[in-house]
């Protein structure tokens, strides 16, 4: 995510639960799981969160990711509403980043493809996520890396890969 649309969801869920007392320690500690997240997504998840924790003072961030796991991203509402997809165990990771966007060194994305019922081979997998890190060097710059297993378990795309940065 963008540093603005960071920012822009910070004060959209400080505008959710107004009595948030937002310390320097929770708020940068909310800053670090929300950077590598989706900013639509993050901002369904924060609507639908706020609706669950009803008068609570203010989001939790456990109850926030499993809200933000429910959301479903995707193409369009086809793909949505079928809940078809999936990721592989495999990953492209940003390792350098540009000088105008340093945070986006580290970025981890999961390498997805179009349907479960045909699941490409780990050739293809490894063959899809070198043209996704090449295609994310020439849209956003930097140097963006291949990692992970292209022979790992293959899962429905309505789990969220859980993925820490290096």
């Amino acid at each position: 995510m963008l540093k603005s649309d960071l920012e822009r969801l910070l004060g959209h869920m400080e505008q959710l639960w107004p009595r948030w007392d937002r310390t320097k320690a929770i708020l940068e500690l909310w800053k670090k799981t929300l950077a590598p997240l989706d900013y639509e997504r993050s901002k369904q998840a924060a609507g639908a969160h706020k609706i669950e924790t009803g008068g609570y003072r203010s989001p939790q961030l456990k109850g926030f990711l499993e809200k933000y796991r429910q959301t479903r991203g995707g193409a369009g509402p086809a793909q949505r509403d079928s809940g078809t997809g999936g990721y592989a165990r495999v990953y492209i990771r940003c390792v350098e980043a540009p000088p105008e966007y340093p945070g986006r060194k580290g970025r981890i994305v999961p390498v997805c493809f179009g349907t479960d019922t045909n699941v490409p081979g780990p050739d293809k997998v490894q063959a899809i996520a070198q043209t996704m890190a090449d295609k994310h060097a020439e849209l956003y710059g930097g140097e963006w890396q291949v990692f992970g297993d292209p022979t790992g378990e293959v899962y429905l795309r309505r789990k969220i890969p859980e993925v820490g940065h290096d």
